[in-house]
Order: C-alpha cells, then structure tokens, then sequence
C-alpha cells in the first residue's frame, strides 16, 4: 500500500510547526493505519503508548501535545487544508481523535476507510 507522508501532511495544516505535536501526530496516523481500525476507547494503549515508546517520553505527554497541535491548527493553521484531510465542514474545533483518525483515513489514500 502506498501511503501519503504523514509528517508533510501534518505539517500542511498550519500552525506552529515545531511543536513536537505534529510528529506525535503524524505518528498516531501512522499507526492507526496498521491498526486497520481506530481503537476510540484504546487511545492510550493502542496509540498512544506506541507513539510515546517512538519518542521515548510517557503516553500521558504524547496525548497533551497532540491536544496543543490540535488547538495550534485550529487557532492559526490553515482551515481550507484542515477541511480537506477531514473531508467536512468544519463548524467547531474538531477533537484530538477526530483529527487523528481524519490523518489515518487521508495518508491511507482513500485504500482502506479506518472506522
């Protein structure tokens, strides 16, 4: 399977992007892509705590920054490329797992939909 870079499209999104928050991020895409599913009620285990054994830091850390790139994208990022990798409107700042399974779904290239 060929996937879209997760790194360059996390960092399309805008925002301060220096903020480690994007690479746990582009991680997390990654991931859930090899997941094939997105664990909603398994974030820490199954996400989390792989992106944090990555960057050797603590699952608990690798959530927060997520969070702040979230919020980072939302407050100064690009919304038109935002709308894009969600393929939605976008009425409110979307959550943390939105945003990561919204990656998932646009680096897998439309080949699988991960749910």
């Amino acid at each position: 399977m060929h996937m879209r870079n997760s790194y360059a499209t996390a960092v399309s999104l805008g925002g301060n992007t220096s903020k480690c928050g994007y690479s746990y991020l582009a991680s997390s895409g990654e991931i859930i892509v090899g997941l094939g599913y997105f664990p909603r009620n398994e974030l820490n285990e199954k996400v989390y705590k792989p992106v944090a054994a990555i960057y050797r830091t603590k699952p608990h850390l690798v959530a927060r920054e997520i969070a702040r790139a979230v919020e980072e994208i939302w407050e100064h990022g690009d919304r038109e490329r935002l709308r894009d990798v969600l393929g939605h409107k976008i009425i409110d700042k979307p959550t943390p797992a939105e945003v990561m399974q919204a990656l998932a779904n646009y680096i897998a290239e439309g080949e699988r939909v991960i749910m």
